[in-house]
């Protein structure tokens, strides 16, 4: 009954400097102190008070009388880890959560608990530009029977999936993955409609790229993607040698987003652009704003059709 009692309290912190002064506590309240002290971390953690629920966490481990539970706690180590960017700390925290989950057998919050810790580790080994290692973690969080794409975090561990192929430059598994998330009209459409036109750039495939590009602009024009879209719809004409749609289309960026970081980058290429066109007036007067108005931009990279060799 003492037991209950405590778990049906939400004065964790009562709870444990309670059974913390028992001399001598049995295995089922040892089991009880497992869950108040992981609870009360788990509320520490939600008000964002992560240093004093490290603690708590450790102190939950000590007791390991459920699985699940020992497997939670570690997954939490591991969000607060990640939070703090100490990436080594979180993928060990998240390996070890993965490792109690298998031990339990195959319960549904084993199972939840070993996403989610593929899920973490995942994330964890990508913010460390670990892309191999991350993308075994995200194939298996989006394979699992479990996976639904109903669940919050499917469709962003699909991207990041993608983004490891992307890197590797294997980009027609890139190219599937982003698709998927279009076509499933998911919350990140508008990053997956942009990777894609950059990965069918990068395939030479230049008129589906400008396509994809525009299709991100349409359906999203309000997508912190956008500048960067219009960016490399003229970048795409600007490496084909296209010069006028590229001075056009670096134009409308400049014209429509005048506070756009992009913007010294954009000047420097149309500069080359009107160069190439032979309106000398015109590079002159985009490199002068560069110097002006951006000193510290790193000077173009001058592409004029006569150097190029056939």
């Amino acid at each position: 009954m003492l037991a209950a009692s405590f778990l049906a309290s939400t004065d964790y912190s009562q709870a444990l400097a309670y059974l913390e002064g028992l001399d001598d506590r049995s295995e089922k309240l040892n089991a009880t102190y497992q869950r108040v002290a992981y609870s009360q971390a788990a509320t520490l953690y939600n008000n964002g008070n992560y240093g004093a629920a490290l603690p708590l966490l450790d102190k939950s481990l000590k007791y390991p009388a459920d699985d699940a539970l020992r497997a939670a706690a570690q997954v939490l180590r591991g969000e607060i880890y990640s939070v703090g960017q100490q990436y080594p700390d979180a993928i060990n925290a998240y390996v070890a959560a993965a490792r109690s989950a298998r031990q339990g057998g195959v319960s549904a919050d084993e199972v939840e608990f070993e996403q989610k810790a593929r899920y973490g580790l995942g994330y964890a080994y990508y913010n460390t530009k670990q892309y191999e290692r991350a993308r075994p973690q995200f194939q298996a969080y989006v394979s699992d029977k479990s996976a639904k794409p109903s669940d919050p975090n499917y469709y962003d561990a699909t991207l990041r999936l993608a983004d490891t192929y992307y890197v590797a430059k294997s980009y027609p598994q890139a190219l599937d993955l982003y698709d998927k998330v279009i076509k499933a009209n998911a919350a990140d459409k508008d990053y997956a409609y942009f990777q894609k036109g950059r990965t069918l750039g990068l395939m030479g495939r230049r008129d589906e790229a400008n396509n994809t590009l525009a299709s991100l602009l349409k359906t999203s024009p309000n997508s912190r993607y956008a500048e960067e879209a219009v960016f490399q719809q003229a970048q795409l004409s600007f490496e084909a040698g296209e010069y006028q749609p590229a001075v056009t289309e670096f134009t409308r960026l400049l014209d429509n987003r005048p506070n756009s970081p992009l913007v010294p980058q954009a000047l420097q290429k149309r500069g080359v652009s009107y160069a190439n066109l032979q309106q000398q007036d015109k590079a002159v007067a985009d490199f002068q704003r560069v110097l002006t108005e951006f000193p510290g931009a790193r000077p173009p990279r001058r592409r004029f059709t006569a150097c190029r060799k056939a």
